[in-house]
């Protein structure tokens, strides 16, 4: 459920076809659009002091929070950029990208002017405020998106545009009955939405728990058992191989076949299930006719370098529907005779899960690494192949209802 779009389908519902008197918009308040980039750039920052005045960003918009921020200009450019001023109580738009976003200026708020990315408004009548800021969302929004068709970015509609729209103003007691109703339609539908939530976290630990029980809460009984010595401990490496992606320029990758080429899965399609739908491709000679480089079916694809928290997620290859190779940010792990895939699969994920492989991760700047030395060294309890098999449809079997339960809570 989106909740933005459905909040968005009640304010149209109770804030348009209505009777009351309209005003135009321009009418209402003061609207003034921050400075032109040339008027107002880094190189005219200062450092914070008592007498420096803050440049607020669209992040204090976005983030209800007039503190964040660290860009502060001169008293001396202040002057020169007054009519920029903002003051409590006037109520700052977030005007590119994210549009619309609105805050009203606190009490407290250091002195300051707005920045290219915002505008302000200031009411006339600061009465009709709550009212304003509901019906406003609505408009600007709507507008915002029609003003946008075609393009990548959106951008608040122009001056003249918005200030000739007509505002529905009814009697203040009305104002104040519709907010209510509004802020009350709201509320629960926050309510509902973080049940929902909620339910999709207890099914992700309900995900973890199955692998806990079966994996190794069991097999922690069963090699213990002195009666159970076909169940044993192993080292990774020992029960399968690793095999490392190809690499390649960036510039050598396109998004649609050509010529000689061949897909290449990188570690963007690895998501609970595969994604398949958004493929590069490659010339065929980067893989250098290595068939170990050729995915195949019950291969299981693991992302070897992402961000901390992505790193070690696995996929597992169900089917193919054409021939593909696999990139250097993902490494490719395949069980020998003795380890079933799947068994193999949902331990690695209990592994990811645990948080096993981020703790195990070498960090650089902004990326996570493990190697094949490192998934090599982990410890898998290891039954008789027959058992393993067992386990697997067993977990898949709980994951397959998880997955239904999860799909109707997402609807």
């Amino acid at each position: 459920m989106n909740t933005k779009i459905v909040k968005q389908k009640i304010l149209a519902e109770l804030l348009t076809n209505v009777e009351w008197k309209t005003i135009k918009l321009g009418e209402l308040a003061l609207f003034k659009k921050g400075p032109f980039g040339s008027s107002l750039t880094k190189s005219m920052f200062v450092p914070e002091s008592e007498t420096a005045m803050k440049v607020y960003e669209q992040k204090n918009a976005i983030n209800k929070n007039a503190t964040l921020g660290h860009y502060f200009i001169s008293p001396e450019k202040f002057e020169e950029l007054k009519v920029f001023e903002i003051f409590s109580d006037d109520i700052i738009v977030s005007c590119a990208g994210t549009i619309g976003e609105t805050f009203i200026m606190p009490k407290n708020m250091k002195k300051g002017i707005i920045n290219q990315a915002l505008m302000f408004i200031r009411l006339h009548d600061k009465v009709i405020m709550p009212y304003f800021l509901l019906y406003f969302d609505f408009i600007i929004k709507d507008l915002a998106n029609e003003y946008s068709k075609g393009t990548a970015i959106k951008n608040i509609p122009p001056f003249s545009v918005l200030k000739q729209i007509d505002f529905p103003l009814p009697p203040l007691p009305i104002q104040k009955t519709i907010v209510a109703q509004i802020e009350c339609l709201f509320a629960e539908i926050d309510r509902i939405e973080n049940a929902r939530q909620s339910l999709l976290k207890a099914v992700k630990l309900a995900r973890q728990k199955t692998l806990q029980e079966f994996l190794i809460q069991n097999s922690k009984f069963k090699i213990q058992n002195s009666q159970c010595e076909e169940w044993k401990r192993v080292k990774l490496g020992e029960v399968c191989n690793l095999e490392r992606g190809i690499t390649f320029p960036s510039n050598a990758k396109q998004t649609v076949k050509f010529e000689n080429s061949i897909a290449c899965v990188r570690t963007a399609n690895v998501q609970e299930k595969l994604k398949l739908d958004d493929l590069w491709y490659i010339d065929k000679s980067y893989f250098k006719n290595n068939q170990n480089k050729i995915l195949k079916i019950n291969d299981i694809i693991i992302s070897s370098a992402n961000s901390r928290e992505l790193v070690g997620k696995t996929s597992y290859v169900e089917k193919l529907d054409q021939e593909m190779t696999f990139g250097g940010f993902v490494m490719v792990i395949r069980a020998n005779e003795n380890l079933n895939s799947k068994f193999l699969f949902y331990f690695l994920r209990h592994i990811f899960l645990e948080g096993l492989f981020m703790g195990e991760s070498t960090q650089t700047t902004n990326i996570a690494n493990i190697n094949s030395k490192q998934i090599n060294n982990f410890d898998i309890p290891l039954p008789p192949f027959s058992v393993q098999q067992k386990i697997a449809e067993k977990i898949e079997a709980v994951f397959s209802q998880l997955d239904k339960i999860e799909k109707t809570i997402s609807k």
